[in-house]
């Protein structure tokens, strides 16, 4: 009886263990989203994205038929500190932000467009980037529709729904997650790092979600 008693408390257990891992690799994948828009008008790219995904955006924009990458971020993100480290915009360090080495990614120069955003924007920064580049294509390219936005590991579904509620239904927003090869990251709660990332992300996207464009300054 005590047999089948504890037989039965090491399968409830198991089974809670493997049900524990499909739904945190689930939500893992769930964040790290990439669905693009086939034949999308313009590549946007956010502005903190480091120079590590500057080949994965390099060969997105040549396999597509992209217009032009528009780079939409914050002056001191794109220009002046990385991690504690001065750059300047000939830095080529894996972790320099993507738009400082923009001339080294070996596009026409012309096909870059830089969209700054002012320091003083402390809140709502992805909804601020997503508000400078719809702006700056009502301004400059009113007839683009469709648009594929580049972010990094578990920023894809926040950024993803922070651009289609900025741009609207007459926008077709496409999302790539760099590195696009698919989660689960593994076991990532038993660290404090990888589990604080996991939930903050979460709880970003949920922000994205729930907040009122009303409440967004412009």
């Amino acid at each position: 009886m005590i047999t089948i008693y504890l037989t039965g408390v090491l399968l409830l257990v198991v089974g809670l263990y493997f049900l524990f891992c499909f739904f945190t690799n689930a939500l893992a994948a769930f964040l790290h989203v990439n669905e693009p828009v086939h034949d999308a008008d313009v590549l946007i790219v956010e502005g903190w994205l480091s120079q590590r995904f500057a080949e994965s955006v390099k060969e997105e924009f040549q396999k597509g038929t992209y217009k032009y990458i528009l780079i939409s971020g914050f002056a001191d993100e794109i220009y002046s500190r990385y991690d504690g480290k001065e750059i300047t915009k000939s830095d080529t360090s894996p972790d320099a932000p993507l738009a400082s080495i923009r001339l080294q990614m070996g596009i026409d120069s012309t096909k870059i467009k830089i969209v700054e955003i002012s320091n003083s924007v402390k809140i709502h920064r992805t909804f601020a980037m997503a508000r400078a580049a719809g702006k700056w294509l009502q301004n400059n390219d009113p007839s683009v529709r469709s648009v594929n936005i580049c972010t990094s590991w578990n920023h894809g579904r926040k950024t993803w729904c922070a651009y289609r509620k900025i741009l609207g239904d007459t926008f077709n927003v496409g999302i790539l997650t760099f590195p696009k090869e698919t989660i689960p990251v593994h076991k990532w709660w038993t660290t404090r790092g990888g589990f604080r990332w996991q939930v903050w992300a979460l709880a970003n996207y949920l922000y994205a979600v729930l907040w009122p464009i009303s409440l967004i300054p412009d």
